[in-house]
């Protein structure tokens, strides 16, 4: 994390920087992440689990004072997955409209907000609400379709660097897939037991029908 102010722009669209120097770097993260993505992957099939990793390991690779996972729900964000600074503010909700979330959802890009009081896209209210003031936020896709927002936070302005942002990228990339099939088994799970009853009342009248029927 950065510890003084950039020259640039408060507002950045981060691009992944290119060159030697930077291979260097991208093996040190990639080490991180693999790191992380074994402890998520033992972690199975259990999405609260699964997410709960994603959020801190999030959190500990960016320094950051916290980290989320947002969902969509109708119009809105839900905080799914909260660690850090933001841990108390699980079920949290932001409107997709109005806020660098939502522009996130629907843009599907990287972006990173240097510091929230003098950033147009973010909802102020709602960071002040969190102790939001720099941020970066990634995409979660799976086939082209964001299925969520992973962000991270700090209390700070000016708190994040491209490598922080790199990185946080990089995981997002690794980690859309598996967050993605992990919900869908969960779904799964829930629609079986929800047909179950139904499905055992449709086998008795079949038993009963059949009985009925013989000789």
């Amino acid at each position: 994390m950065s510890s003084g102010k950039p020259s640039a722009s408060n507002v950045v669209r981060l691009r992944p920087a290119r060159g030697g120097k930077r291979a260097a770097v991208d093996e040190a993260v990639l080490t991180q992440i693999i790191a992380a993505q074994s402890e998520i992957a033992r972690a199975g099939l259990d999405p609260l689990k699964v997410v709960d990793l994603i959020t801190r390991h999030s959190q500990t690779m960016t320094g950051s004072t916290g980290a989320v996972v947002e969902m969509l729900e109708g119009d809105e964000l839900v905080y799914w997955s909260t660690s850090g600074s933001v841990a108390a503010h699980r079920g949290f909700r932001v409107p997709c409209e109005g806020s660098i979330s939502g522009l996130c959802l629907r843009t599907g890009q990287v972006l990173q907000c240097d510091d929230s009081e003098h950033d147009p896209r973010v909802n102020i209210e709602a960071c002040r609400r969190v102790g939001l003031r720099s941020a970066i936020l990634v995409p979660l896709l799976y086939e082209q379709r964001t299925v969520g927002v992973l962000k991270v936070v700090s209390d700070r302005a000016y708190a994040y660097t491209r490598r922080d942002a790199a990185t946080l990228e990089m995981f997002g990339t690794f980690i859309g897939a598996t967050l993605h099939h992990t919900l869908e088994h969960a779904r799964a799970l829930a629609e079986a037991a929800a047909a179950a009853p139904a499905n055992r009342r449709r086998a008795s009248v079949t038993l009963r029908s059949a009985a009925a029927c013989a000789p």
